[in-house]
């Protein structure tokens, strides 16, 4: 008879390879969680304290390093940015922020870049008078067909004797009422008559000789009024000097002058001609009216010179012509 091992020692070997397995297996998983433990720990994963809150880790990366950033470094950053970028809207200048499409009017809407129907049209505006004003304030003035711009103004009238003869004086003066109708406030003005002296205009009520010095006046209602009171009492007497008539008139440093006189004698000399266009510092427009009884003027005569040589007209009137309109 054959005598048997008890069973449970008939494989010692392999008892032996399971004890030894699951010791490996045992020591392996132990292994694997210290090795999860520890890469857990080194990106800020799991924190060995317990109850610890988990902070989330954010990487930065540039092309030459890496930066880490927790939540709350994050959340600092956006909001400084965001602060900075209201910031700079607030600051930035309308033609940065906005596309102005819709608020300034198209091309065809204003004439292709044409201000016309935005700005007033100056050329058509009227003064009180009738007249046509000129963007700068200024006024056209005709007296006899002659023309004058500006917004200074002298009237030098011949008043000498021969003044008298066929209504020359009284046709004289309805032009310079006339002349000073077409003035606004705004202009000034001079008044002078003529013979060997000169008597101005002054609206105070005084008539001034060369011992006085009177200055432009403007043309409000009350001084246009006493100017007329002063032409009308002007009579023609006297004969005639021309070139101091002329020197008060530059001393006012007007803009234009309408120099009247029935009278080329005493002429005027070249000389003495090149010395008012010196003493013209204003650059004043000198028109030359020239009262005559024949048809037209005998010859040229310094009337012209003065108004060639200082940008003026000059005209010639037939004094037995002249009408005077009864109102």
């Amino acid at each position: 008879m054959v005598a048997r091992r008890p069973l449970q020692n008939q494989h010692p070997k392999r008892q032996t390879l399971s004890a030894t397995g699951m010791s490996i297996g045992i020591h392996g998983l132990f292994l694997i969680l210290a090795i999860i433990g520890l890469t857990s720990a080194s990106k800020g994963g799991f924190s060995e304290e317990a109850g610890r809150e988990v902070s989330v880790v954010l990487i930065r990366e540039t092309a030459t390093e890496q930066e880490y950033l927790t939540e709350e470094d994050f959340q600092q950053e956006t909001f400084s940015e965001e602060t900075q970028t209201q910031s700079i809207q607030e600051v930035t200048p309308l033609s940065k922020q906005s596309n102005l499409v819709g608020i300034l009017p198209k091309a065809s809407e204003s004439n292709e870049g044409d201000l016309s129907d935005i700005l007033p049209d100056l050329s058509k505006a009227i003064s009180r008078n009738g007249q046509t004003k000129l963007p700068d304030g200024s006024v056209k003035v005709g007296i006899f067909g002659t023309q004058g711009v500006g917004s200074r103004f002298a009237f030098v009238f011949d008043r000498s004797g021969s003044m008298g003869v066929n209504l020359a004086m009284e046709a004289a003066k309805a032009e310079l009422k006339k002349g000073l109708s077409q003035l606004e406030e705004t202009h000034q003005f001079q008044i002078m008559f003529y013979n060997t002296e000169t008597e101005v205009f002054d609206p105070k009520g005084l008539t001034s000789t060369a011992g006085l010095s009177p200055t432009l006046v403007y043309a409000t209602e009350a001084n246009t009024q006493l100017a007329e009171k002063f032409i009308r009492r002007i009579q023609p007497l006297g004969a005639t000097n021309h070139r101091q008539a002329i020197d008060r008139a530059l001393a006012f440093g007007p803009d234009v002058i309408f120099f009247l006189t029935d009278g080329t004698e005493p002429q005027i000399s070249s000389e003495a001609l090149a010395q008012i266009r010196r003493d013209n510092r204003s650059a004043a427009t000198i028109n030359t009216i020239e009262f005559g009884v024949k048809a037209a003027p005998a010859s040229r005569n310094f009337l012209v010179d003065l108004a060639e040589q200082n940008d003026g007209e000059y005209t010639y009137i037939q004094v037995s012509t002249i009408k005077l309109s009864r109102q």
